[in-house]
C-alpha cells in the first residue's frame, strides 16, 4: 500500500508470486474428482451384478443315473462302467448329491439287428426336459456304445436345450475285454406249413362232424336198454347242429308178470348247441317209437306207439389224436306224448314216464 496527496492509501499493484510445493497443502481438485470417480464405478458394478441372469451364474443340475438294457443285452447293463465313462466326459461333480434330475438310459435293439439308445433327462417330479435316441451298427459291441451314450448325455447334461448336435465323438478307450461278435438280425418267424385239407379240426373253422358210439335209454321201455346211436354235425365257432339217431334192439320184459313182452325202440334228435371251449350245453327235442309183441300166446300181438319229449343236453369232449375226439352227453327230456304197450286182458300194461334220460358215449370225427 502507498501514501496518497490526501494522505490516504492506495492499493498496492504489486503481485505476490504463487507458492509451489508448500508442506501442507493438498490439491483439493484432484481429491474430489477421483472420489467422484469411485462413487460411480462401485454403483455401476451393482446395477450390473443386480440385472445379471442368475442362470448364468449358477452350477448345471446334479443328475441321477439311471441304466437299463433289453434282457437280451445283458453286457449293456453294466451301470459301474457307464458312470465311469460318463464322469470322465462331465467339467464339473454333476453326479454328486444332492441331485435335482434323473438321467435315463434304456439300450436295446432295432428290427435291422442295430443297437438303439434312449437318453431321457426329467426333472424329480417326472417332467420331461430332454430326449435323445441314438442308434449303432451291430458290429459295435456294448462297451463302445456305452462310451457314445455317456458322451451324447454328458453333453445335454452340461448345455441342455442349447446341445444341438453334438461333434461327432472321439473314439472310445480301450474295453476291457474283446467286443463279443454281434449277433444276427432278428428275422420275423416263417408262416407255419399249411396242413392238410382233410380229417383237420380247427377251432374257428366250419366243418362237418360224424358221430358214432353207444347210448342208455332209461324210462323210453319198461327195462334199462343200451343201443348204438349214429349222427351227423354241422360245426362253426362256438355253436353246432346235430342230429341224432338211435335205436336199442327187441329185449324181453314182463310189466304184467307172467306175460312176455320183446320191446325195442328207435328215435331220432335234433340239437343245437353252444361250445365254449370243450363243454356243451344244448336243447334237445326227441321224438321216437316203442315196438312190443306178446310172445308168450298162441297168437302173438304188436303194437307200435310214438312218443315225443323235449329237453337239455350237457356234454364235454376231449381231443384224441388228429381229428378224432372221445365225448360224453347227457340227455334229460319231458315227455310231450308217452308210448304204451297194450294188453289184451288189460287196457294199459305199461305206460313211458314223464321223464325219459339218455346218456351216451360217442367218438367224434371232424371234416372240413
Amino acid at each position: 500500500m502507498t501514501k496518497g496527496a490526501e494522505g490516504g492509501r492506495i492499493p498496492s499493484t504489486k503481485r505476490h508470486a504463487p507458492q509451489k510445493n508448500r508442506p501442507g497443502l493438498v490439491d483439493v481438485t484432484f481429491t474430489t474428482r477421483t472420489r467422484e470417480v469411485c462413487r460411480r464405478l462401485g454403483a455401476g458394478l451393482v446395477v450390473l451384478f443386480a440385472v445379471a441372469p442368475r442362470d448364468a451364474l449358477a452350477e448345471p443340475p446334479h443328475y441321477a443315473v439311471e441304466l437299463s438294457a433289453a434282457p437280451n443285452l445283458p453286457a449293456c447293463a453294466r451301470e459301474g462302467d457307464f458312470l465311469g465313462l460318463l464322469d470322465t466326459h462331465l467339467d464339473g461333480p454333476l453326479l454328486e448329491p444332492p441331485t435335482s434330475r434323473v438321467l435315463r438310459v434304456h439300450v436295446g435293439r432295432t428290427r435291422r439287428g442295430d443297437y438303439a439308445v434312449d437318453l431321457t433327462l426329467e426333472e424329480a417330479d417326472g417332467r420331461k426336459v430332454d430326449a435323445v435316441h441314438k442308434e449303432y451298427p451291430a458290429t459295435t459291441c456294448c462297451y463302445e456304445v456305452l462310451h457314445h451314450a455317456a458322451l451324447v448325455a454328458a453333453i445335454h447334461m452340461e448345455h441342455g436345450e442349447e446341445a444341438g448336435n453334438e461333434a461327432p465323438s472321439p473314439p472310445p478307450p480301450a474295453a476291457p475285454a474283446p467286443c463279443p461278435a454281434a449277433p444276427p438280425p432278428v428275422l420275423p418267424p416263417s408262416p407255419p406249413a399249411r396242413a392238410p385239407a382233410a380229417l383237420v379240426p380247427r377251432s374257428d373253422g366250419r366243418r362237418f362232424e360224424v358221430v358214432a358210439g353207444a347210448v342208455i335209454a332209461i324210462g323210453a321201455a319198461p327195462e334199462v336198454v343200451p343201443g348204438p346211436q349214429l349222427g351227423l354235425a354241422w360245426r362253426w365257432g362256438r355253436g353246432s347242429v346235430e342230429l341224432d339217431l338211435r335205436y336199442t334192439p327187441p329185449i324181453e320184459t314182463r310189466p304184467l308178470g307172467p306175460t312176455v313182452f320183446e320191446v325195442f325202440t328207435a328215435s331220432g334228435a335234433i340239437v343245437p348247441c353252444f361250445r365254449p371251449g370243450p363243454f356243451a350245453v344244448c336243447g334237445v327235442v326227441i321224438g321216437g317209437i316203442t315196438g312190443a309183441r306178446v310172445i308168450d300166446r298162441l297168437y302173438p300181438t304188436q303194437a307200435v306207439t310214438g312218443f315225443v319229449g323235449v329237453g337239455a343236453r350237457v356234454g364235454m369232449e376231449r381231443e384224441l389224436v388228429g381229428p378224432l375226439r372221445v365225448r360224453a352227453d347227457l340227455d334229460v327230456a319231458v315227455s310231450l306224448l308217452r308210448s304204451r304197450i297194450n294188453a289184451s286182458n288189460r287196457p294199459e300194461a305199461w305206460r313211458m314216464l314223464p321223464v325219459t334220460i339218455f346218456p351216451s358215449v360217442s367218438f367224434v370225427a371232424s371234416f372240413r
